[in-house]
């Protein structure tokens, strides 16, 4: 049996990711990106993430919170706005008319979508800069998580890409551990071995 070394929190990221989710909720919607390289724990971070806006969701913070794997959406790009709404639901309408009938009155809502770069293609980009403006004037606050290299490829320049809505696009790249994560991952790894 392999070892398997517990995820690394990432806690002053976090605070940094829920501080702009915060800010977004108070204002306009935004787009954030969590950027990084494999392994860095983009996922990891965007799983704290939705436990932190879980508990805002129970007290009434948020009227909406969807989660979606991207390595779940295999349909066609053609099919990527029902086959998200379906995976958020269960049932198979285009993700907007879901978050349009949502029951959270005027408070913000909140979609994170796990490893963007899994299915990410030109022909996507060009779905992705339909949908997202469209759910940011619901409120809709959107975050990915992305390899920092397949953002770059895939939708710079980012002024063209993401025209009209740039202002709202917020780029959060991940840094490589600090020295003080390393060692309290070792020790909670310890902690597991007999």
């Amino acid at each position: 049996d392999p070892y398997i070394l517990q995820p690394i929190p990432r806690s002053n990221f976090l605070t940094r990711c829920l501080d702009n989710v915060d800010r977004a909720g108070r204002g306009r919607a935004k787009v954030i990106s969590i950027l990084g390289d494999a392994g860095y724990g983009k996922s990891t971070v965007l799983g704290s993430v939705y436990d932190a806006l879980t508990e805002w969701l129970d007290k009434g913070q948020l009227g909406w919170l969807g989660l979606a794997r991207c390595d779940d959406l295999i349909g066609g790009v053609d099919q990527f706005r029902e086959e998200l709404g379906e995976r958020l639901t269960g049932d198979r309408l285009d993700v907007v008319d879901i978050v349009a009938q949502r029951d959270g009155g005027d408070r913000p809502g909140v979609l994170l979508l796990d490893t963007l770069d899994i299915v990410l293609s030109p022909k996507l980009v060009v779905v992705l800069r339909q949908l997202l403006p469209e759910l940011l004037e619901l409120g809709i606050t959107v975050i990915v998580t992305c390899r920092d290299r397949d953002y770059r490829d895939f939708f710079e320049p980012y002024h063209q890409t993401f025209s009209g809505f740039r202002e709202d696009v917020i780029q959060l790249k991940l840094p490589v551990f600090d020295l003080d994560e390393i060692p309290a991952a070792v020790d909670a790894f310890l902690q597991t071995q007999p």
